[in-house]
């Protein structure tokens, strides 16, 4: 985090707007408080980690802008993945939460244009890092891999997690349901 100064000013202020803005976005979504809070702290989290300047940004010469890096286009070697504080993880741990959120949220064409926006998410942020070298950042295409990687494995968190909460929700629901049968069986019906 030492490169990255603007991280932690980042998630503070994302931190408040999302406790400010999380109920009525939960209401607007049909979701849990919770479940909206993290879908705006993990985009605030995705931005503040990597649109403002790393140190040194705006100091030194920047690059000529427009210029990426398309060297890896696919997967890294899993060795990058395994190497927890590296850029190859940390661009795809970023991206799980985000995943998470909206995996969460259920089928809704809400969900689906919040999904189709998370896709091109790390596609703009590379175009930006691309267009504004003095951030002192550099475009990447193996980025946006990864982060898609990471957008990926949050969704599928986030619908197992969906599928575990259903099953105890219905569950919880007979289990009261039988829970009030003993009592309706000592009753007599009345008259209709």
């Amino acid at each position: 985090m030492g490169d990255l100064p603007w991280l932690l000013p980042g998630l503070a202020i994302t931190t408040v707007i999302a406790l400010a803005v999380a109920g009525r976005l939960a209401r607007r979504l049909r979701t849990e408080n919770w479940i909206a809070f993290v879908l705006v702290v993990s985009v605030g989290a995705v931005l503040a980690a990597t649109i403002p300047p790393v140190e040194g940004g705006f100091g030194g010469r920047p690059s000529a802008p427009g210029r990426c890096d398309f060297g890896r286009m696919g997967l890294a070697p899993l060795s990058q993945y395994l190497h927890l504080g590296g850029d190859t993880s940390l661009n795809v741990i970023l991206f799980v939460p985000l995943g998470l959120a909206i995996g969460l949220l259920g089928r809704s064409a809400v969900t689906a244009r919040l999904l189709v926006a998370a896709l091109v998410l790390p596609v703009v942020i590379e175009a930006i890092q691309s267009l504004a070298p003095m951030l002192g950042r550099g475009c990447q295409g193996g980025d946006v891999v990864d982060n898609l990687l990471g957008l990926g494995i949050g969704l599928v968190l986030g619908a197992l997690l969906s599928v575990v909460r259903a099953g105890r929700t219905s569950s919880g629901r007979s289990d009261r349901g039988t829970a009030q049968e003993p009592e309706s069986r000592g009753r007599q019906p009345g008259p209709r």
